[in-house]
C-alpha cells in the first residue's frame, strides 16, 4: 500500500513521516527538508513502512555527465551539462529498506509519484529529475530512465 502525505495531511500522519524521515535522512546521510511544497509517498508492508520517496515542484534540471577518470571504468567524476532542461517533478530522496531492497520498491514508488504527483495526468520520465544521488541513487535512477545521464538539480 502507497499513501502520500503532503501539506494537506493530518497532524498525525505528519508526525508519523517525521519519525520515518528520521531513519531516512541518518540512513542516507542528508540532511532534514522543511518545505511545504514536498509530497512524500510511503510503501507501507504489515503497517510497516518500507520505502519512501520525497519529491517537489521543480522547473529546471541539468544532465548529469559521468566521464572515466583516466581511463579507469571503476573510477569516475560527475560534472552537470550547463544547458537548463525544463521538468516538472523533482525526487529529492528516495529511501527502501536495507532488507528490502532489490524487490522493485523504488520503481512502484517513483510509478506512484508519476501517476500522482500532478492531478489527472502522469509525467512522463524525461520530466522527472534526482537531486544528489548516492552511488545506489544514481544506479536506480539510470535504470529507471534507462540512461545514464539522467536529470539532476539542486534541492531547494
Amino acid at each position: 500500500r502507497i499513501i502520500l502525505i503532503s501539506n494537506e495531511s493530518s497532524s498525525g500522519m505528519k508526525k508519523k513521516l517525521s519519525q520515518v524521515m528520521e531513519v531516512v535522512q541518518m540512513d542516507l546521510g542528508a540532511v532534514a527538508l522543511d518545505s511545504e511544497k514536498l509530497k512524500t509517498f510511503l510503501y507501507i508492508k504489515d503497517k510497516i513502512v518500507i520505502g519512501c520517496v520525497v519529491s517537489e515542484p521543480v522547473s529546471f534540471a541539468q544532465r548529469l555527465k559521468i566521464t572515466e577518470v583516466n581511463g579507469d571504468s571503476d573510477k569516475h567524476v560527475c560534472t552537470v551539462s550547463d544547458e537548463k532542461i525544463p521538468v516538472i517533478c523533482g525526487v529529492s530522496r528516495i529511501w527502501v529498506s536495507p532488507l528490502h531492497r532489490r524487490n522493485g520498491i523504488a520503481t512502484v514508488l517513483l510509478d506512484s509519484l508519476r501517476s500522482n504527483f500532478v492531478f489527472g495526468t502522469t509525467i512522463e520520465k524525461d520530466k522527472l529529475a534526482f537531486s544528489q544521488p548516492t552511488d545506489a541513487g544514481q544506479r536506480l535512477a539510470s535504470s529507471y530512465i534507462s540512461r545514464q545521464d539522467f536529470l539532476v538539480y539542486k534541492d531547494t
